[in-house]
């Protein structure tokens, strides 16, 4: 089947390169599905594996990879740091691990000012969020399910629409795209998070 290209007349043959596509495809998800295996899971963000957010405002734009180093130093390999809201505000969310050595609440307010005042006395700690394993684990299960939901309606409305056979290669195609996505994420060690389940379900 050949396709017109309508700004310079040619026709392209889309479907003599679905060999091409389809190896592409499968070495894709392979590696995703090997990089899952061998991280032994995602990089789940604060969302699923519980712990708490802190985001907190300095005077100067911070340097994340100091402040990485910084934490490091303090014995806390493992925080997540990234930039938040607008970048005129100079805030950073504070991403920490269940049981972190500062605590909760009060106590892990205070531990963060001895931490970082002595290099960046102006900083204000904005908000503290906290979630709970549970809740995280109940989140997985939510996040699973919805993703499932979207492709049973779709597969649903294509089946009423048009016919079944559209209905199971749209889903077949939305699974794909899906696997691809989620085994970028682990080869790449980025944060699965649930604005990644939202961005997945849109």
């Amino acid at each position: 089947m050949q396709f017109l290209n309508f700004k310079d007349g040619q026709f392209i043959d889309f479907l003599g390169y679905k060999r091409l596509a389809a190896i592409i495809s499968g070495i894709l998800i392979l590696a995703g599905v090997a990089s899952i295996v061998a991280h032994n899971g995602l990089k789940y963000g604060i969302d699923f594996r519980g712990g708490t957010n802190v985001q907190i405002q300095f005077s100067t734009p911070p340097n994340l990879d100091q402040l990485r180093n910084f934490f490091a130093q303090n014995g806390m390999k493992n925080v997540v740091l990234q930039t938040f809201g607008d970048l005129a505000e100079h805030e950073i969310l504070l991403g920490l691990p269940i049981n972190s050595p500062l605590g909760t609440g009060e106590n892990l307010t205070s531990e963060l000012r001895k931490i970082l005042e002595p290099q960046h006395p102006k900083l204000e700690i904005r908000r503290i969020e906290t979630i709970g394993p549970k809740v995280g684990d109940e989140l997985k299960i939510s996040a699973v399910k919805a993703i499932l939901i979207a492709l049973g309606l779709v597969l649903l409305y294509i089946t009423i629409r048009f016919q079944w056979r559209q209905g199971v290669s749209a889903i077949l195609a939305l699974v794909h795209d899906v696997l691809v996505v989620v085994g970028m994420f682990s080869i790449f060690d980025k944060e699965f998070s649930l604005t990644v389940v939202a961005a997945l379900l849109t």
